[in-house]
């Protein structure tokens, strides 16, 4: 990971959009997102509400699930999706491979 994403982003929030904005057209379920990042519920819930409000994220109910997005019409995607890029943010999971 390239320092400038530790100066502009939490832990949190490089992991959500290494997830979801390396796979734009891919949408992950709540139960999904927190497995892969290894992430506690409150954290990883708190950060999904703030980027679905701020428009960086899409969120659709299927049935009882919540599917996330990264949003194409984001007026910073463009922006942010190169960010994610040039910083080589990922998601990385912090739970022990048992």
């Amino acid at each position: 990971m390239h320092k400038l994403a530790a100066v502009l982003f939490s832990r949190t929030q490089q992991n959500l959009l290494g997830l979801l904005y390396r796979q734009p057209a891919q949408s992950f379920y709540t139960n999904e997102i927190l497995r892969l990042t290894g992430m506690g519920v409150a954290t990883i819930k708190r950060e999904l509400d703030r980027m679905v409000d701020s428009g960086i994220l899409n969120m659709t109910k299927i049935g009882n699930q919540h599917h996330y997005q990264a949003n194409p019409e984001c007026i910073i995607y463009p922006e942010l999706s190169n960010i994610v890029r040039k910083t080589n943010i990922t998601c990385s999971s912090r739970r022990r491979q048992v």
